[in-house]
């Protein structure tokens, strides 16, 4: 029985022993970093192609109806709505962000206005994916619609 528990403590001081001569980790961890990452080149011609532009949170939005005719534009702290079914008007807002999207917040003749656009796909009435979903509240009314980055044109008719 003690030849097991002598035989036990020589190779746990063994092990002690070699993982106290493995070499020192550096301390910087920049440096630690620039040791383990590989060196990435940008193989693009195009000047334009390869720089990575982020502006921040989407500042424009058109949000339209799917089977109701309305629209509203986001530009920033305003909204313009307009529509068959609601008045046209447009308003100042508040912005609140949230994980899966955002949502514009006002009041119109003492109703509140809120335009929610979150992040899960919507088919409009063509068929076509939009890369936003949209519900515009609009005092007791509910409409339910798509939305895309940026003000889009009013179509010619």
């Amino acid at each position: 029985m003690k030849k097991n528990y002598l035989v036990l403590s020589v190779v746990c001081s063994a092990i002690l022993l070699s993982a106290c001569n493995q070499s020192k980790a550096p301390e910087n961890s920049a440096e630690k970093v620039e040791t383990q990452q590989p060196a990435v080149q940008n193989t693009t011609n195009d000047a334009a192609a390869s720089e990575v532009v982020n502006d921040g949170p989407i500042q424009q939005f058109t949000a339209y109806g799917v089977t109701q005719s309305w629209r509203v534009l986001v530009d920033g702290d305003q909204i313009e709505v307009e529509g068959t079914a609601l008045p046209n008007f447009t308003i100042p807002v508040e912005r609140s962000a949230y994980a899966k999207g955002v949502e514009f917040m006002g009041q119109h003749d003492n109703k509140a206005v809120n335009v929610n656009i979150n992040s899960t796909p919507c088919k409009d009435a063509d068929g076509t994916t939009a890369e936003f979903s949209v519900t515009l509240d609009y005092g007791d009314q509910v409409f339910k619609g798509c939305a895309v980055a940026g003000i889009a044109p009013t179509a010619d008719t």
